[in-house]
């Protein structure tokens, strides 16, 4: 953005090269060690995943998508559904937005390169997703409010009355995705589930059927975490994704349960990546059937699991305490229940 704007701004308002120089220099010294130190200790990790499969893979190749249209359609669709209101003021700033261009003054120049560097990346690479779009809202903003229709004094006041539009508007529709949800409770259903259980201090181990809590519990302080998925066709290999199944961090309910004969090849595995850690081991299992789920849960009354209500037929035979949580969800309790060897390390309310 600042190379851009320096080409394209007038002489008079261009900052001297060496400062540009100075920050280029800076922000690489700020971003580099992350780089640096990940490329030293785990240097085939690094390039298999950093460069060959998000890079390479998912920015220049071919990667599979989420929906068929094409890279500027997905993008508008997905910006008009996430603030229409932003996007109508936004282009309703246009005209007079590139009257000012013309002139190549900074403020003008300088917000055309953020917008053409953000777009730029987010058309050229390969993968889409509507996240990408974030850097963009905030010069939306920008260009709403400095060149938008209300911006001169005389109309100034017509700005709060829009405004104050615009939040009722939004306030109107809490479960739109513009709308503001002022509603009590949380997005994830399964938060209070999972606090709640956190909070029984159990040292079994826990397993979440589907990631049905957005990784949630990944952040509380459980004895030992893992998650099921139900995968009905294999996951996708070759560039666009990590070979986890040959280091056993992704394994089958077959290998899982019969985890320890797999440990020694897996761990050799892990090594040949740097890890000198098991614990990584099985952090994913990965379910075929309803019956495949129903084996996992037979073969493991020492682990407790958390898990949808589509699922109920499957485990209806489990050799453990069936609780019915809240929003349709089942929480299987071992009957031997563990006791932790030490005290929580944080709080289980997040």
């Amino acid at each position: 953005m600042l190379g851009l704007y320096w080409v394209a701004v007038r002489r008079q308002e261009r900052p001297a090269f060496t400062r540009v120089c100075l920050a280029a220099a800076l922000t690489l010294a700020f971003a580099a060690p992350w780089f640096l130190y990940q490329l030293a200790v785990h240097p085939r990790w690094f390039w298999t995943e950093h460069i060959a499969v998000e890079i390479l893979g998912f920015g220049a190749g071919a990667p599979p998508q989420t929906s068929q249209e094409n890279q500027g359609l997905f993008y508008l669709m997905r910006l008009a559904v996430t603030d229409p209101i932003l996007l109508a003021v936004a282009v309703a700033a246009v005209p007079a937005f590139l009257s000012d261009l013309r002139r190549r003054t900074c403020a003008p120049v300088l917000l055309t390169a953020w917008i053409a560097v953000t777009l730029g990346a987010a058309l050229g690479w390969q993968y889409r997703n509507a996240a990408y779009l974030l850097p963009l809202v905030p010069a939306l903003a920008l260009l709403a409010a400095a060149w938008g229709p209300f911006r001169t004094p005389r109309y100034a006041p017509w700005m709060a009355v829009a405004l104050a539009a615009a939040f009722l508007i939004k306030l109107s529709a809490p479960e739109l995705p513009w709308g503001l949800d002022y509603r009590g409770g949380t997005v994830q259903p399964t938060a209070p589930i999972l606090s709640d259980y956190c909070a029984q201090a159990r040292g079994n181990e826990l397993m979440v059927l589907d990631v049905a809590d957005d990784l949630y519990a990944s952040v509380l302080p459980l004895a030992r975490l893992r998650y099921v998925s139900m995968a009905p066709v294999p996951a996708p290999q070759g560039p666009y994704a990590m070979p986890f199944t040959d280091m056993g961090i992704t394994v089958t309910v077959d290998q899982f349960n019969e985890l320890a004969q797999h440990v020694p090849a897996f761990r050799a595995r892990l090594r040949e990546w740097s890890l000198n850690s098991a614990d990584a081991i099985a952090t994913l299992i990965t379910a075929r059937t309803g019956a495949d789920l129903a084996a996992l849960v037979r073969a493991h009354p020492e682990s407790d699991f958390l898990i949808p209500g589509v699922y109920r037929d499957a485990v209806r035979s489990a050799p453990h305490e069936t609780i019915g949580a809240p929003a349709d969800y089942l929480l299987l309790l071992s009957r031997t229940p563990q006791a932790r060897t030490s005290r929580p390390a944080w709080n289980c309310r997040m």
